[in-house]
């Protein structure tokens, strides 16, 4: 599994279920870049798997999502746009 771009950026697909093939191949690709740049790819993985999912569970509903995940709305909103996530299109 290679690198995917997401919102300009190059992150790390985070795929659903737990395949041994997948996590492998996600550590193999993480563990050969520099601690920073795989430690900030492996984060922004988690922010747009974890955003996308806390807005299909509240309908593309920002506040809603925002409070699921006991965060503040402009923050969310600030993570919406640093990975061009359109709360409309995700539900």
């Amino acid at each position: 599994m290679g690198l995917g771009h997401f919102g300009g950026k190059e992150v790390i697909p985070l795929k659903e279920g737990n395949k041994r093939g997948n996590v492998n191949s996600i550590r193999a690709v993480l563990l050969a870049q520099p601690y920073k740049e795989a430690r900030g790819k492996a984060l922004d993985a988690f922010n747009i798997k974890y955003i996308t999912n806390v807005l299909n569970k509240n309908s593309g509903n920002v506040t809603n999502a925002a409070k699921a995940s006991e965060i503040e709305r402009q923050y969310l909103q600030r993570m919406l746009k640093r990975y061009n996530i359109k709360s409309k299109d995700i539900f």
